[in-house]
C-alpha cells in the first residue's frame, strides 16, 4: 500500500487534491509498504525491461497495474568510465551516469513517467506545469503519449523560446505569464487545487519516486557495491530529496551495506540553499543569479516549503543512521574561486521546478 504523508508529522492529510499540497506550500511524501522479501535478486528478472524506472516498480509504486503505466522506455542510462576524466581528476574509480540518454534528454523523464501515470490513474483530465524548459518538454511528451491535454505556464521574461521546442512539438498548450516562475507556479497550483488538472512540477511527490531510480539503477550497475560519493548538479534540489530517500530505502531493505556521501553542486550565482541551511531554514533567501549578456533566464527564490520533506529525511537518518554511513549527510561546496561566504554545509532539499 502507498500513501501520501506530511513529512513533518508522518500523518496522511484527510484529503489530497491534484496540487499535492503545493497550493498551501506543503510538500507531501510518498510512503510505501514494500513487498516482503525484496533482495538484490528481486530486480535481476527485469534487467531487460525497456524502462529503467519500472524495473524497480516495487520500490517506486507497487500499486499501479501494468496497463496504467505511461512509459517511453525511460531510464536504463549508461554508467561509463572516461579515461580522460579519470586522469584529470586523479580518480581512477570515477564513473559517469549519463541521464541525457532519456527520451527528452533529461532525468526528469524518470519522475514524469511515475507522476503522469499516477495522475491519470487518479482521474486527472489534464496535466500542467510551470517551467523554463526541461520539465515542459518531459510533461508534453508523456501527456502526448497518454493522449492527455498538457498546459505549460511560462514566465514571460524568463525563457528563450528555443527551450520550449519539444513542448510545442508534442502539442502542449504554452501560456506566457506576466511574472516570474513563482507567479507561474502559483497559478498552476491554484488550477490543480480546484479542479481535474494535475500539477506535474516536482512538488508532485511521485516525481521524486521516479527520480529515486537514478540511484537504484546505478547501484545495480555497480553490483550493489555503493560508491564513496555521488556528485550531482543541485538544480532545483529535487534530486537531493530523491537520492537521499533512495539511499535510505536501499539501506533499510538491505540492498546496500554502506551509504555513500552526496555532494550537490550549486552555482554561486544561484545558491540560496547554503545560506538557508546555515540558519536552519527559518526563511527563504532571495537569489539574483548572474545572467550573461543576451541570455534571458530567471531563477525563482526558494520557498520555505521546499525543505520540509528533505529536512525530515535528514532527521530520520539522524535517528536511525544507515549502516556504516561515513558522514551525517550530504554536503555541498562551491567551485574553486567562489566567495568564502558560500562555503556552507547543506542538507537534502527540494524545490518546485
Amino acid at each position: 500500500m502507498s500513501r501520501l504523508i506530511d513529512p513533518d508529522t508522518g500523518i496522511s492529510p484527510p484529503t489530497v487534491t491534484l496540487d499535492y499540497g503545493a497550493h498551501s506550500h506543503t510538500l507531501l511524501d510518498v510512503e510505501h509498504d514494500f513487498p516482503q522479501g525484496l533482495t538484490r535478486k528481486s530486480f535481476d528478472s527485469g534487467i531487460d525491461q525497456p524502462s529503467g524506472v519500472w524495473r524497480f516498480a516495487d520500490l517506486v509504486d507497487p500499486e499501479l497495474a501494468p496497463d496504467q503505466i505511461v512509459t517511453l522506455a525511460e531510464g536504463n542510462t549508461p554508467l561509463y568510465r572516461s579515461e580522460s576524466l579519470c586522469a584529470a581528476s586523479l580518480l581512477p574509480g570515477l564513473r559517469i551516469k549519463h541521464e541525457g540518454h532519456n527520451p527528452t534528454g533529461s532525468f526528469k523523464d524518470r519522475g514524469m513517467t511515475v507522476a503522469v501515470s499516477r495522475a491519470i490513474a487518479g482521474g486527472a483530465e489534464a496535466l500542467a506545469c510551470a517551467s523554463t524548459g526541461n520539465t515542459a518538454a518531459s510533461l508534453a511528451a508523456y501527456a502526448a503519449h497518454a493522449g492527455c491535454p498538457a498546459f505549460v505556464l511560462l514566465p514571460e521574461a524568463a525563457t528563450a523560446s528555443g527551450k520550449l521546442a519539444q513542448a510545442l512539438a508534442y502539442g502542449a498548450r504554452v501560456l506566457r505569464v506576466k511574472g516570474d516562475f513563482d507567479c507561474a507556479m502559483k497559478i498552476v497550483a491554484q488550477l490543480a487545487h480546484g479542479g481535474a488538472v494535475a500539477l506535474l512540477n516536482s512538488a508532485n511527490p511521485f516525481r521524486i519516486e521516479g527520480q529515486k531510480t537514478i540511484v537504484f539503477e546505478m547501484l545495480q550497475q555497480l553490483q550493489w557495491q555503493a560508491p564513496d560519493w555521488i556528485v550531482f548538479p543541485a538544480g532545483n534540489l529535487g534530486n537531493c530529496a530523491a537520492f537521499g530517500k533512495a539511499l535510505r530505502e536501499a539501506s533499510e531493505l538491505g540492498l546496500i551495506d554502506r551509504t555513500p556521501r552526496l555532494a550537490a553542486v550549486q552555482a554561486e550565482g544561484a545558491a540560496p540553499q547554503p545560506f538557508e541551511s546555515e540558519s536552519r531554514f527559518p526563511f527563504r533567501v532571495p537569489c539574483v543569479p548572474f545572467v550573461k549578456p543576451g541570455e534571458r533566464f530567471l531563477l525563482s527564490v526558494t520557498r520555505r516549503s521546499s525543505w520540509q520533506k528533505p529536512r525530515s529525511t535528514a532527521q530520520a537518518w539522524a535517528r536511525n543512521p544507515p549502516a556504516a554511513r561515513p558522514s551525517p549527510g550530504p554536503r555541498s561546496w562551491p567551485c574553486a574561486g567562489s566567495s568564502p561566504r558560500r562555503r556552507r554545509s547543506s542538507v537534502f532539499s527540494r524545490g518546485t521546478s
